[in-house]
């Protein structure tokens, strides 16, 4: 049989084949394939990929995130090794978006604890940018028991109860992002700042006073293994201060951005 022929004998077998065939022949080659190569996709991400691979994979649709991320590879690498390790401990090819930012988040804030010297020295506006986002932070923890709890206790903020839908995670970003933010300009473009006055504290008292705060509210800010009560009445003091502070003037805010900075952190 000629080559002619054969090509005609093939073409006659394809037109007869039935209904069943056909649709045999094509789950075949959409699904048989597709599945043979993502199982050796899967065992490619298991056993060849770095953590690192994974991570950059897991943030090639997250923009924003990446920037963030990009930041801290910069200005601290060994900052970096252990945020790569921390994701991919987490299980980074299963974290959506929010539940990626809230184990960034919880990273920034022990990072701070890390890099306060440099974080104190950052310019006027990281340091506004931090202080405007701790108080978004502190103003959705009022109204929310989970996002609560993580200013005063020890949660886990990985997983479906800390993606608190849209608003939460913007708020976490932006304190993450604030503080990475801080501390690379600190770092990289380091300033002499002023740590608060006599004046910066009677003004805030001030303000405190006119929101009806009483000096046992805030002492209470700092104890410890607190009530669900006793949290929540800490969440709603802590809104009212960073509303009190962030009233005030620039330059105040500045000053006691400043100390924040010093002592801010996990």
């Amino acid at each position: 049989m000629g080559v002619s022929e054969l090509d005609d004998e093939l073409a006659r077998e394809r037109r007869e084949l039935g209904t069943g065939a056909k649709l045999a022949i094509g789950c075949a080659v959409l699904f048989g394939v597709p599945l043979v190569l993502l199982i050796a996709y899967g065992f490619y991400v298991a056993r060849v990929q770095t953590p690192e691979d994974r991570f950059a994979a897991a943030l090639e649709d997250k923009p924003r995130v990446a920037r963030l991320v990009e930041t801290v590879k910069r200005t601290y690498p060994e900052e970096y090794t252990l945020l790569v390790k921390r994701v991919d401990e987490a299980g980074v090819r299963n974290l959506d978006e929010e539940q990626l930012i809230s184990v960034i988040a919880s990273f920034a804030v022990r990072m701070w604890s890390r890099h306060r010297s440099e974080m104190a020295q950052a310019g006027d506006a990281e340091v506004l940018a931090l202080m405007t986002a701790i108080g978004r932070m502190a103003a959705l923890s009022a109204k929310d028991p989970v996002l609560c709890r993580a200013q005063f206790s020890t949660v886990n903020l990985v997983g479906p109860e800390m993606a608190r839908g849209r608003k939460a995670s913007d708020g976490m970003f932006a304190l993450a992002a604030a503080t990475v933010n801080a501390a690379a300009a600190g770092k990289e473009h380091p300033v002499k700042r002023s740590m608060p006055t006599a004046a910066d504290g009677e003004a805030l008292g001030r303000k405190l006073q006119a929101l009806g705060l009483s000096q046992p509210q805030l002492l209470r800010l700092q104890q410890k293994s607190l009530s669900d009560a006793d949290m929540q009445a800490n969440c709603d003091t802590l809104d009212k201060l960073f509303e009190a502070i962030l009233s005030l003037p620039p330059e105040r805010i500045q000053r006691l951005g400043t100390q924040q900075m010093r002592e801010g952190g996990a």
